[in-house]
């Protein structure tokens, strides 16, 4: 995974003398995200995703929640940079140390696997013509509308948020970052998560509550997810 599109605020990085990003060191780096340069977060990014990634894996021995913590620990750097110094020394350390205690936090507390959120029974007036509800169709739209308001409740906090701003109010990645203060790539990439998480829960519940009387194409009620 990456973090795509770190364009919408200018770089105050400096390559001096054509050198590449790779010689900017992290206490640069560190300086320039604490003046809201999305650009210097994408290389620290780049520099410890692995290393973060496969602390997160080794707590959880899951991929999903592993990638899940992976966000939260970088995002976490963009949004208070000044706790860098304070609980370690280099960045480097201050994100090892959070990604064990992010991980090892999710792994024991059962909130971090939300319950599914109540959900209201659906009514006549949910479908257009209330005196088909007995037919097939009208029984699949009412059904699916239910397993889709469960599925989204499974989404951890930050992935449900993106994805209903995505899909439900309409906004834009960039409309998006501006509302939550996050770099636009993280906001990509939450919303991707949500995305891939939401169909896996959709085909699993679909799979496991078919509709009788309803043709098995008419459950492609789960939105793709490019690459």
């Amino acid at each position: 995974m990456n973090f795509p599109g770190l364009e919408e605020r200018p770089s105050c990085l400096s390559t001096d003398q054509g050198r590449g990003k790779q010689h900017v060191t992290d206490t640069d780096l560190l300086e320039a995200i604490r003046q809201g340069d999305a650009d210097a977060l994408d290389e620290v990014f780049n520099r410890y995703r692995k290393v973060v990634y496969a602390i997160c894996l080794r707590v959880l021995g899951n991929e999903a929640e592993a990638e899940n913590v992976l966000v939260d620990v970088f995002t976490e750097l963009w949004r208070r940079p000044e706790r860098v110094g304070v609980k370690s020394k280099t960045v480097s350390s201050y994100l090892l140390k959070l990604a064990r205690e992010r991980a090892t936090e999710q792994m024991r507390d059962p909130s971090t696997c939300e319950p599914e959120a109540a959900v209201d029974e659906p009514r006549d007036g949910d479908v257009a013509d209330g005196n088909s509800l007995k037919s097939p169709e009208a029984s699949w739209i009412v059904e699916r509308r239910r397993q889709a308001r469960r599925a989204m409740a499974m989404l951890p906090p930050g992935q449900r948020v993106a994805v209903q701003y995505a899909f439900f109010d309409g906004l834009s990645h960039h409309e998006i970052a501006a509302r939550l203060d996050l770099p636009v790539s993280i906001v990509k990439t939450r919303v991707h998560l949500g995305l891939a998480r939401f169909r896996d829960e959709m085909i699993d519940r679909c799979a496991s509550q078919p509709i009788a009387g309803v043709a098995p194409h008419q459950s492609k009620l789960v939105p793709s997810v490019a690459g």
